[in-house]
């Protein structure tokens, strides 16, 4: 399919008018100014006030499905992605079961093929045996360590020598389980899981993890874990809540505020942001996690961690951006050049020739309020309910067509692929030769 797009684009920090030229999903001509030729399908995004962006991607989110679809499903969560810009996320991998086994993987990347809105892929498990075999799939990013996997020492061994072979990342959950006890009330599990376990945890990794592969320490709560990483040669994410919220609002909101690791104290979490504006971590993840309002509506002790973010974390984003918090150029690396490239993901929503056509379309000029109601997630909640936000998400523009325009889906233009398929020549080349030999 070909089809011409007109907007305005961030470049180099400049908004320049642009025409992108695409056919099955890559740009193949692109040029300064707005003037489509005659012959192609036509969108326009010129309006005073659109601004044309890399399409965002989150490496961290948790769709569910499986045996976990009444929480959230492959359509719903990739739904939620598209409403709030991002064209494309990565699942992680414990859901019910887990992705740690061939057969799973092969159920969940099939439940994507049927109901995606957006790209995908899928971080596995620490597998028991043939992780060579699990990770090589172009479906799969990454590999995932959770606390309790680093009590297994051999597997995790194995696994991450796997994906240092294949050049995928190792997404590390960075908090050490012998550290990690439960029971604070609400305000204070930040007191039960301490930054004594992310140390720990550093240690721990730095001993078990294979120095061929690259470690990516996601969602830290602390600049003393950021810097501790990076002082490895390791990249590390964190989440908007980690700098947004606190422990006090743990206290006020109860359940809607619990959330693996925990919120930390306002002194905490103030040095966060001034490390996210700083440009001090490599990336910007939302980590939804979505569950039912009667599970989040349980007693504190015994309620599930976790909340969403799809939908909400990009407009507080875009918020804190126009009002000079942030640079716009940083949301964007952030939330999409650096994701793209800790992921090893190439040519992904520039606009040359040769690159892959998927952009999110902002609006600077409107506003808006956070309404949990009409999320298109299964999750109606949000910690961030009635937040005003300056700007919004306009479009989601997946391999050449928007999927999300002026608050509607358009499912019929699904054309999603997996992320894999545009990670670096090396993997490609496995990938192939792994192929010829089975």
């Amino acid at each position: 399919m070909s089809v011409c797009v007109e907007a305005r684009a961030l470049l180099r920090g400049r908004v320049m008018p642009v025409t992108l030229v695409i056919e099955n999903g890559v740009v193949i001509e692109s040029w300064f100014g707005n003037s489509c030729p005659p012959g192609y399908e036509k969108f326009s995004f010129t309006r005073e006030g659109l601004v044309l962006l890399p399409g965002l991607i989150d490496l961290h989110v948790h769709l569910r499905g499986l045996n976990q679809s009444y929480k959230e499903d492959e359509y719903t969560g990739t739904a939620a992605a598209a409403a709030g810009g991002y064209t494309g996320v990565v699942d992680m991998p414990n859901t019910y079961p887990k992705i740690n086994t061939l057969s799973t993987l092969r159920s969940k990347v099939k439940a994507y093929e049927d109901k995606a809105l957006v790209n995908y892929g899928i971080h596995v498990g620490v597998p028991v045996e043939r992780a060579y075999e699990l990770l090589r799939s172009p479906v799969v990013m990454g590999l995932k360590i959770y606390p309790y996997d680093l009590y297994n020492a051999e597997s995790v061994r194995e696994a991450s020598r796997a994906a240092g072979m294949l050049g995928k990342p190792v997404i590390v959950h960075c908090e050490h389980p012998a550290a990690i006890r439960e029971g604070c009330r609400a305000g204070e599990r930040w007191i039960c899981r301490g930054l004594e376990a992310e140390k720990l945890c550093l240690r721990e990794v730095q001993r078990l993890i294979d120095p061929q592969a690259h470690v990516h320490v996601t969602h830290a709560t602390s600049p003393e874990l950021v810097y501790g990483a990076r002082s490895l040669g390791f990249t590390v994410d964190t989440c908007p809540h980690y700098f947004m919220l606190s422990s006090d609002d743990e206290r006020k909101l109860g359940c809607l505020g619990k959330v693996n690791p925990p919120l930390r104290p306002r002194s905490i979490a103030d040095k966060m942001l001034e490390l996210v504006v700083d440009g001090g971590v490599d990336a910007l993840v939302s980590d939804h996690a979505p569950h039912t309002v009667e599970e989040k509506n349980m007693g504190f002790d015994i309620c599930p961690a976790g909340m969403t973010g799809l939908e909400a974390y990009s407009r507080i984003m875009l918020d804190l951006a126009l009002r000079g918090l942030i640079r716009l150029e940083l949301m964007v690396k952030l939330m999409s050049t650096g994701p793209a490239r800790i992921l090893g993901i190439r040519r992904y929503g520039c606009i040359e020739n040769g690159c892959r056509a998927n952009y999110t379309i902002i609006n600077i000029k409107k506003g808006g309020v956070i309404r949990p109601c009409l999320f298109y997630s299964k999750a109606k909640y949000s910690p961030f309910e009635g937040y005003r936000h300056r700007g919004d998400i306009e479009a989601t523009i997946v391999n050449g067509l928007p999927i999300y325009l002026d608050g509607e889906l358009i499912p019929e233009n699904r054309l999603p692929v997996p992320l894999g398929e545009w990670t670096c020549s090396l993997r490609r080349r496995l990938w192939v030769l792994d192929s010829e030999t089975r």
